[in-house]
């Protein structure tokens, strides 16, 4: 099991978006996946279309005996639209205050059902590194770190990789950051050379470029790889960033996205023929 955990002391740098789209591109190649909403504002249980739980991980906080970690889990873990892909929710009240002991996240994922259930476990946090993010950190294996190409986002890497590297510590191999809205412009290219120069060997080679179809999958309900196929200009960089970060093949991984995606679109359109059959039926 991998567990990764997205952090950024800045917010808007699309670190949901990231840890969302990269969740649903798991799971349609096949992994088992479960998100884990740590944050309050609970944007990644919304991108993937689901309400709060009544048990969330403000639940997994406050456990206090492990013997009872199955069955809160149970009751939190809610399944996605993507089979194979799970999340547990945040909700609004959640904060800093109920993560007074910062490992109990890493105990809960140890002593639970999890790690023989799951390829992967994801984070997504609230801007910062306080107590919560903390948290998220001690069970995980990564930290990906996206991050805008302008010079507010580039001077607030520092602060975070030193934290990564000097008080957990990560070793810089496992701390990936990926450049993130990419304009293929000179200043954004300067950029990517200075953070390459500054955390040599943990930028990622890949880009994801900016993409306005990010906000329609929101609006819309819809998923990138199997609604947004082919009109995403970000679809191709997400497959090899993927590539970049995981062992796959880029063959495989692109013909499992497309037989994936047609299935899809066949189901819809099965499933709308059917819609019209019944009303003219009535």
């Amino acid at each position: 099991m991998i567990v990764i955990s997205f952090v950024n002391n800045k917010g808007g740098v699309g670190k949901t978006t990231l840890c969302c789209n990269l969740a649903q591109a798991l799971a349609i190649v096949g992994q088992k996946v479960l998100c884990i909403d740590n944050d309050g504002q609970h944007n990644l249980s919304g991108m993937l279309g689901l309400s709060v739980a009544d048990v969330t991980i403000r639940d997994l906080y406050q456990i206090k005996d492990l013997a009872t970690v199955d069955s809160v889990l149970s009751n939190a873990i809610l399944e996605s639209t993507v089979p194979g892909l799970h999340c547990i929710t945040a909700p609004d009240s959640l904060s800093d205050a109920d993560a007074t002991n910062e490992g109990i996240l890493a105990h809960v994922l140890s002593r639970s059902f999890i790690p023989t259930f799951y390829d992967f476990v994801i984070f997504d946090n609230h801007p910062g590194i306080s107590l919560l993010q903390r948290a998220s950190l001690y069970p995980a294996q990564f930290v990906f770190i996206p991050t805008e190409l302008q010079q507010l986002a580039v001077n607030g890497l520092s602060v975070m990789f030193r934290f990564l590297t000097e008080v957990f510590p990560f070793k810089p191999e496992n701390i990936r950051i990926i450049p993130n809205k990419y304009r293929d412009v000179n200043r954004q290219k300067a950029f990517i050379e200075t953070i390459n120069r500054l955390f040599p060997g943990s930028v990622t080679e890949t880009p994801i470029p900016l993409d306005n179809i990010f906000d329609e999958l929101v609006t819309e309900g819809k998923i990138l790889f199997l609604d947004r196929f082919l009109s995403s200009r970000a679809v191709p960089y997400f497959i090899k960033l993927m590539v970049e970060l995981f062992p796959f093949s880029e063959d495989v991984l692109t013909a499992i996205l497309q037989e994936k995606r047609k299935k899809h679109l066949s189901d819809n359109a099965r499933v709308r023929l059917q819609q019209i059959s019944k009303k003219e039926a009535v």
